[in-house]
């Protein structure tokens, strides 16, 4: 990552750009930092996950989500809830605004569980009535975890773009983790 890429991304979010630390250059599984959990985090007054043909149902509110002191994005309490990195961009501001959400949760599926089956051209939908944003998924990946992109991922862009993360691949029952992420891409409509 270069330094200047490094320096925005650490003054955008207070020394780390998401789930992964911009400290860490090793691809090591075990350097790799786990998502906490966000304790009491409460649905944000704005954005709205309106609709996403046939990858979740209804309206699911935004809870803000900060990074800890282990350098470790919240995740959602619960297997329904979405989140979104809140000293990013909000969803619909120029930039890449992150939503994560559980594939599962304490065996109960996710609001995410269809996310690894998304397709491009998928329309996505932020927000309500005329404030509503649309993106179109542009793209779908699947990263080990060691290796996730985080530059790609969190890089500024000028355009209003939309990056849903979950987990996927194999689950590991040693450690309770997914060794993957699924990252899908969004472009304004």
């Amino acid at each position: 990552m270069s330094a200047a890429l490094a320096l925005q991304l650490t003054a955008a979010a207070g020394a780390l750009a998401g789930p992964w630390s911009l400290a860490s250059s090793t691809s090591s599984p075990s350097a790799a930092p786990v998502a906490r959990a966000a304790a009491g985090v409460q649905p944000a007054d704005g954005p709205v996950v309106l609709s996403a043909a046939g990858l979740w149902a209804g309206a699911i509110p935004l809870a803000p989500l900060s990074v800890g002191p282990d350098g470790a994005l919240e995740v959602p309490a619960t297997a329904d809830g979405l989140g979104w990195w809140s000293a990013g961009p909000r969803p619909g501001e120029p930039g890449a605004a992150v939503v994560v959400g559980h594939v599962d949760l304490n065996g109960r599926p996710g609001v995410f569980a269809g996310l690894g089956s998304a397709s491009p051209g998928t329309l996505v939908v932020v927000g309500r009535g005329p404030d509503a944003v649309r993106f179109r998924i542009t793209g779908v990946a699947r990263y080990p975890k060691a290796d996730f992109p985080t530059e790609e991922v969190y890089r500024p862009t000028a355009a209003s773009e939309l990056r849903l993360i979950t987990c996927g691949g194999r689950f590991d029952r040693r450690t309770g983790h997914y060794e993957d992420n699924v990252v899908v891409r969004a472009v304004r409509a």
